[in-house]
């Protein structure tokens, strides 16, 4: 079922529900991360990281991670890909996505890995600085 979604969202086929109020909790948990929360219209999609060795590993626990399983691979580059194939996320959607970044581990250092990580995708993300939003082109951060 979730092979189909990943083809059918990357399609950009535009008769995907939307679903404000949905969150797609652990989100990573699923064979295909992010495809399937896309695929039936999630607006707010949740991704738990860990600091390893430089690079945010996404999982829940300790032996869920793996080199593979990165924050850029599964979730912002593909978001990234979508908004540059499609101009939104979800577009003519009444909202973007919200991206629920959780540090499992040394908070500090996951935020700074993800300002760093965020900040090759300018323009993507919405984000507060100098105490004003910025707005992104389709997803909230």
């Amino acid at each position: 079922m979730f092979r189909a979604a990943a083809a059918r969202v990357t399609a950009g086929e535009p008769d995907y529900p939307y679903l404000r109020f949905g969150h797609a909790h652990n989100d990573y948990r699923h064979r295909l991360p992010l495809f399937a929360a896309l695929h039936f219209g999630y607006a707010s999609i949740e991704a738990d990281v860990w600091p390893v060795r430089g690079e945010l590993l996404v999982g829940h626990g300790r032996r869920e991670l793996s080199p593979g399983r990165t924050l850029t691979r599964l979730y912002l580059d593909p978001l990234a890909e979508r908004v540059g194939r499609l101009g939104a996320v979800y577009p003519g959607a009444p909202g973007g996505l919200q991206l629920l970044v959780e540090a499992k581990r040394r908070p500090e250092e996951c935020c700074t890995l993800l300002a760093a990580q965020l900040a090759r995708y300018p323009g993507l993300f919405t984000r507060y600085a100098d105490g004003a939003v910025h707005g992104g082109r389709s997803a909230w951060c």
